[in-house]
C-alpha cells in the first residue's frame, strides 16, 4: 500500500475496533469474529478501548484480495407442511374441548 496510515484510529502499530472495520470495509461485529477466528491479533487496550494490530489488519486485506470471491451458499427451501386447513380446523376443536364446526 502507498497511503499513508495516519490519522484519528491509528496509534502506532494498533488501530482501533472502529478503523479496523473502517479499513476491512466491515462492520464492528465482523471484527471481533475475526479476532476469535484468529484472523485477527488483538494489541494491549488503549484504555477501555479494545484495539487490534495493524500489521494483522493489512495482512487480513492482503489476504481477501488473494482469495476467490466467496460462493453463495444455496437458500434451503420451505419445508411442505404436513396439514391441511380441515385438519387444522379439527385439532383446534379438539384442543377447545368441542366438535362444534
Amino acid at each position: 500500500m502507498s497511503a499513508h496510515l495516519t490519522g484519528p484510529g491509528f496509534d502506532g502499530p494498533a488501530v482501533t475496533i472502529e478503523r479496523a472495520a473502517e479499513l476491512l470495509q466491515c462492520k464492528r461485529t465482523r471484527v471481533f469474529e475475526l479476532l476469535a477466528e484468529g484472523r485477527l491479533k488483538r494489541a494491549p487496550k488503549f484504555g477501555k478501548k479494545t484495539t487490534v494490530r495493524l500489521d494483522s489488519v493489512l495482512a487480513c486485506i492482503r489476504g481477501n484480495e488473494e482469495r476467490a470471491p466467496p460462493v453463495p451458499r444455496p437458500r434451503r427451501k420451505p419445508q411442505a407442511t404436513d396439514f391441511s386447513l380441515e385438519s387444522f380446523k379439527s385439532a383446534v376443536r379438539e384442543a377447545m374441548g368441542g366438535s362444534s364446526g
